[in-house]
């Protein structure tokens, strides 16, 4: 069972009320400014009839009832709350304004929360919490500072130990509560013979009755018959069989007992957790991940303390199908829409470009451009050989254009001539990606930190301009570009939009922080944006304001070259074969 020592630290000074709480399962402090004592403990014993005669079994259980006692009553913006509630083995904390919650665990001190925040966990053996504010954080010379106060004192002595060195720093709402937890068991009585039968265990009852069957044995050796002692001899064995397998089976039934309680209280705080993550979706991924991530780290502690369990695998796929299922995260079966190599069976194509409902692949190891009809199945191509060097293609009103590094950028005509239409120029850096777009071209040049525009003129193209009107532009690390009016520029972890050349409002938040995209797509055409992380073999599906949809996956992503999406499909080159798959 768990004993809870506790002790209150607060400075004499404060102009308002700084009251605590430490009963039950109930740890709470509170400090308002401007409140007579009379008026902060009148408030602070609505709090603790209102969390005491209310049963919690999730975390946003509690915060909703200490939200509901501040708001009855009317408490003033300048409170500060720090509270904590246990529920078996597990602590709900719940901080509000300068109010915050530190551990001391195995001689590490970390602030778990502060502000406006909630957290739970497990709590262990020894543990030490300090639910304070800014002000005494601040007092005792940081965490640091406080951290060098706390050594394996219990809490008394901690105050004992600081309160010289707080007296002298002069704040306000200045206070502490530490709370410490120490398991302890009972200890066996020294004698169970002289238990009653209702008040032992089994163990106590059989162990007595082996101790009697030894006492007359002793008895029995003077002068009894041997066969009286062969008897007593088979009787006290079979006692001591008895025992033993009470005590083995006993010490079994308490650990498995002990794991299902285990399990239950990791079970609770997953559910717990996943819910919230559920609620916190609409409203912020990252705050969803991050109690995702709390639950799995739930999942490992358990591991590490019963082993890998069926219990345990079955909690850790809870997890990842609920995980799924708020970050509508889909694996999508994949269809073959095309292979080149009915044309050449040496067919490789690097690059896939869509231009209306036409996809012009560029295959430079063939010197090919393949034109494929994505509605009518139907193939066209042109084999020139400066296409060798190509390294991206685009397409104008169905008239296909290639890039060649140190060349330029080269056009084929509707009557299959090819024709130099851009000559390679000095201001090129490191050209990444090129778009054909309402007859002007874009090409987009991270290393010089710029879009370059070539406007559409009958005979070609005029000289470049710039998108931008100046300044930094922030294009460093970009990889890719898409256009509908608005130009986007993807990043390995973000995307930027501008409209006109001035930046949009346009923030991403994608389920992993470790997102490596390569690619992204959008046109005037789809109401989305997409993003493709080949290393994890994912499309991420984003509004046009960069609000995180859905993530579709699928193996072959993993293998792919590029992509595009058309009519709600994407389509995904592979080499020389081209697959289908649906983005519903």
């Amino acid at each position: 069972m768990w004993q809870i020592e506790n002790a209150f630290y607060a400075n004499e000074n404060d102009t308002g009320f700084t009251g605590y709480l430490s009963e039950d399962n109930l740890f709470l402090i509170l400090a308002i400014e401007g409140v007579s004592r009379e008026n902060g403990q009148a408030i602070l014993q609505s709090l603790r009839t209102g969390i005491l005669s209310s049963a919690f079994n999730y975390l946003a259980q509690f915060e909703l009832k200490l939200t509901e006692v501040i708001t009855e009553n009317n408490l003033p913006t300048n409170f500060s709350l720090a509270a904590g509630y246990r529920k078996n083995n597990i602590l709900y904390l719940k901080t509000s304004s300068t109010g915050n919650v530190l551990i001391c665990r195995k001689k590490h001190l970390v602030k778990i929360i502060g502000g406006e925040k909630t957290a739970s966990g497990y709590v262990e053996n020894d543990d030490l919490f300090i639910f304070t504010t800014d002000n005494f954080i601040e007092a005792a010379g940081g965490e640091n500072g406080l951290h060098k106060e706390l050594g394996n004192r219990l809490p008394k002595e901690i105050i004992e130990k600081i309160t010289p060195k707080l007296s002298g720093v002069k704040s306000n709402q200045k206070a502490a509560l530490f709370i410490k937890f120490l398991l302890v068991e009972f200890a066996r009585p020294a004698n169970p013979i002289t238990h009653s039968r209702n008040g032992a265990d089994l163990h106590d009852i059989f162990f007595s009755k082996l101790h009697s069957a030894y006492l007359f044995l002793q008895g029995e050796q003077a002068g009894a018959p041997r066969k009286k002692r062969a008897l007593t001899f088979i009787i006290v064995g079979i006692i001591f069989l008895i025992f033993l397998w009470s005590v083995v089976f006993g010490y079994q039934r308490r650990k498995n007992a002990d794991i299902q309680s285990r399990l239950n209280a990791a079970k609770e705080s997953v559910n717990q957790k996943l819910s919230q993550a559920d609620d916190a979706s609409y409203l912020s991924i990252p705050r969803a991940i991050s109690l995702i991530n709390e639950a799995k780290d739930d999942v490992d502690n358990l591991r590490k303390e019963i082993g890998n369990r069926p219990e345990v695998a079955a909690i850790d796929k809870m997890i990842g199908d609920e995980e799924n299922k708020i970050l509508k995260v889909q694996e999508k079966p994949v269809d073959e829409f095309f292979d080149l190599t009915v044309d050449n069976p040496q067919a490789k194509g690097i690059r896939l470009y869509l231009d209306g409902d036409s996809a012009i692949i560029l295959d430079n190891g063939q010197k090919t451009v393949y034109i494929l009809s994505l509605t009518k199945k139907s193939l066209n191509k042109y084999s020139f050989g400066e296409l060798q060097n190509a390294t991206m293609i685009a397409s104008d009103q169905s008239n296909p254009l290639f890039y060649v590094e140190g060349a330029g950028i080269y056009k084929i005509d509707d009557q299959g001539k090819l024709s130099k239409v851009i000559d390679a120029d000095s201001n090129w850096g490191n050209i990444q990606s090129m778009i054909a777009f309402n007859g002007n071209l874009y090409l987009l040049d991270p290393s010089k930190d710029t879009i370059d525009k070539y406007v559409g003129t009958g005979m070609g193209y005029a000289t470049r301009s710039a998108y931008f009107q100046g300044g930094e532009n922030g294009l460093t690390g970009a990889n890719s570009m898409a256009i509908d009016s608005s130009v986007y520029v993807g990043f390995p972890d973000h995307i930027f939009k501008f409209t006109a050349g001035s930046q949009d409002d346009f923030k991403t938040e994608f389920p992993d922080p470790q997102i490596n995209i390569k690619k992204i797509f959008t046109d005037k055409n789809v109401d989305k944006v997409y993003a493709w992380d080949k290393t994890r073999g994912s499309i991420y599906v984003l509004s046009k304001d960069g609000t995180y949809s859905q993530e579709i996956n699928s193996p072959v992503l993993k293998q792919s070259n590029d992509f595009v999406v058309y009519d709600n499909d994407a389509y995904i080159l592979a080499g020389a074969k081209i697959y289908k798959m649906s983005m519903n």
